[in-house]
């Protein structure tokens, strides 16, 4: 089952795996996890069988497109990848993305799975427990990585092929708002308002601009919430009642909990607590260990302790 298992691991990006397979992978290679479970959300549209590896490395992701809930193009996922003030952060683009607790929200497909990571995992936060969830202010301006701000991009016809020929596109309109500017035939749009700002500043470079303006540490949330500004951190850093967004670009397994377009909306956080609590169950831990960890996803934890 060894060369078996490595086989399947290392043919493409996410590889069907069997329960036994699982089970051996994870206490190889999750010690962390094992030591301190925590409730990772992913969800999807297509189904991976029960258990699954996933190295996010393997292949290039593109940001969820759709008419109202996607993004208009993938400029913001090139920032956050090459931005020197993000150098830390694992790159979206190689990255598997969930939530922290349990969320409801079923936009990115109604099958709900658990992320176990593997040790040393590096993880992206967002301020909230969607990317949109957060913005940044340039000058009496609000602006969000959402669709918005892509669609803005796009329509200036920047380049979204590479982060250079990003660059270069954004620094010839920079330097054509600047001529313009100069000759005071100007209307302050959505990007030029970010260009007042980095002129105001004496700023030539427009890698410069973003990097000081669209920097981590430089992001709220909107919806109210306490998280502030964007996180980079490991897995002892992460706090399961912390209602975040996260990525990393660490291997993972993935556990399939239950398709919550099948419960109704009381129903769902049913549905993945009891399946949290059967994977830590089916992973050897103690009844004391599964309870303190569904305490974290709100869940009712003896309940769903599954029997002997």
């Amino acid at each position: 089952m060894k060369y078996l298992k490595y086989f399947k691991l290392f043919e493409s990006r996410t590889a069907q795996i069997t329960d036994a397979e699982f089970v051996m992978l994870v206490k190889e290679n999750c010690k962390d996890y094992l030591a301190n479970p925590k409730y990772m959300q992913r969800m999807k549209g297509k189904f991976n069988g029960d258990y699954s590896y996933i190295d996010p490395k393997m292949h290039r992701r593109m940001p969820f497109m759709a008419d109202i809930t996607g993004v208009f193009s993938a400029h913001h996922t090139l920032l956050m990848d090459n931005l020197p003030s993000w150098k830390g952060f694992p790159k979206r683009s190689e990255s598997v993305i969930g939530n922290l607790s349990f969320s409801y929200d079923t936009s990115f497909g109604e099958r709900c799975y658990l992320v176990i990571p593997y040790d040393g995992a590096n993880f992206g936060l967002a301020p909230s427990s969607d990317l949109w969830g957060s913005y940044c202010e340039v000058g009496n301006m609000k602006y969000e990585f959402d669709n918005v701000f892509t669609e803005r991009l796009a329509d200036l016809s920047v380049s979204e092929k590479s982060y250079a020929d990003m660059m270069k596109d954004l620094q010839h309109c920079y330097n054509d708002y600047l001529i313009r500017e100069r000759s005071n035939v100007w209307g302050l749009s959505y990007i030029d308002n970010i260009f007042k700002n980095f002129s105001s500043d004496g700023i030539e470079s427009v890698e410069e601009g973003f990097d000081k303006y669209f920097a981590p540490q430089k992001f709220s949330s909107r919806t109210g919430e306490l998280a502030k500004e964007f996180r980079n951190v490991g897995y002892e850093g992460l706090e399961s009642t912390d209602c975040r967004e996260f990525w990393t670009d660490s291997r993972c397994i993935l556990v399939y909990l239950a398709d919550l377009g099948r419960s109704s909306f009381h129903e769902r956080r049913d549905e993945g607590v009891k399946g949290f609590a059967e994977v830590l169950k089916m992973l050897g831990l103690s009844d004391e260990k599964i309870e303190l960890s569904l305490k974290s996803v709100g869940g009712m934890a003896k309940p769903w302790i599954p029997s002997e």
